[in-house]
């Protein structure tokens, strides 16, 4: 998949190239700085237990 991307940003221009390093650059630091909410999960037990 990697590949596959670099192959088809070696085929756009400067500019774009810079847009597109912009745009993931804002997407990472929106990332990392988002607060994660944990969803409030509850645990089951599945397993039958053997009398």
């Amino acid at each position: 998949m990697i590949f596959v991307e670099k192959t088809s940003l070696a085929g756009l221009s400067e500019e774009e190239r810079q847009e597109i390093e912009e745009a993931s650059k804002t997407l990472r630091k929106a990332r990392a700085t988002s607060v994660h909410k944990l969803l409030p999960l509850t645990v089951v037990n599945q397993r039958e237990e053997k009398p």
